[in-house]
Order: structure tokens, then sequence, then C-alpha cells
């Protein structure tokens, strides 16, 4: 069994016009939500990642690095993969292939469209219309190495989204 975690980095600033795509910010709004999605995995008790890859952008190591201090995840074990940076659902898919198979259980941080269209063609039977920023999609797999997963569709067993959090309070 093969478990990913698929997060769209939390909401980035537009405040600055002159800086690179890859260097914007999260907004107060992303660093908050991206503070309960981490709080709300951890009090669902979800199973902890093995491993945690995050795209080199400033907005995704900002997500992946409050996800970490909240759960606990050691902060220098995040690795940064700059093949996740602008990346479509087949850089995407092809980089799991690669992952350590003795890392059941991984998660990573990115960018839309290529999540969005990675989560629709990682399971069978579901359709995200837009993975939001914050969002935490999980996916159980029945296979015994990362490879598999370019034959195989799994399961979905969640998507959070921080606006469904927001109004269950």
């Amino acid at each position: 069994m093969k478990r990913i975690y698929i997060a769209r980095h939390a909401k980035s600033g537009w405040d600055y016009d002159a800086i690179q795509d890859i260097d914007r910010v999260l907004a107060e709004r992303g660093i908050s939500d991206a503070y309960l999605m981490a709080s709300f995995f951890v009090k669902d008790k979800q199973k902890m990642p093995h491993a945690i890859y995050s795209s080199p952008a400033t907005r995704a190591i900002h997500s992946a690095l409050i996800f970490s201090r909240v759960s606990s995840f050691p902060t220098d074990k995040i690795i940064m993969n700059t093949n996740l940076y602008a990346a479509t659902e087949h850089d995407l898919l092809n980089e799991i292939t690669k992952l350590d198979d003795k890392n059941n259980i991984v998660m990573f941080f990115g960018h839309n469209d290529g999540l969005t269209h990675l989560v629709n063609h990682l399971v069978e039977n579901e359709y995200v219309d837009n993975l939001p920023t914050a969002a935490i999609a999980c996916i159980d797999f029945d296979i015994k190495t990362w490879k598999e997963i370019e034959n195989t569709k799994g399961t979905l067993q969640f998507l959070y989204t921080p606006k469904e959090l927001k109004n269950e309070k």
C-alpha cells in the first residue's frame, strides 16, 4: 500500500510587481489557511508522511514549512525538488515513479494546473474541477512500488479545503 498527499501551496500575494513568479510569497490569508490545514490534518490523526517534497517556489516552501512545524515533521527533511515547479501532470507522475519505495507515505507541495490534473489522472470515478490553494488531497494505491503508479488508479480518500473547514466551524 502506498499513499500520497497532494498539497497545493497556500494563497500567494501579488503585491510586488517586480518579483519573479518563483519568488512570490504567501499572502496573509495563505499563511492562516496553511496553519488551518496543517492543524486539521494533525487533529484528524492522518498518517504522517515519511517524506515531504516541495517545489522550490517560495510560496510552496513556506506552505511545506508551516505544515512541517505544526505536524512536528523535521523541517530539515523537506526535500526541495526543482522539477515540481511549473510541472505538468506527466512531470509530476515521472517524479513519483522515482520515489524511494521505503517511503510508503509521501507528500508533495506544488502548483496548479499540474496538481489538479495529477489528482484526476491518479483516481478513478472521481473528478476534481480545481484543487484550491492550501487544499490537501489524499490518494491510496494498492501497489508495492512507486513505479507501478503509472498503470494503477488510486482511491481518493479525502480532499480537504480551507473553505470547507471554515464552513464547518
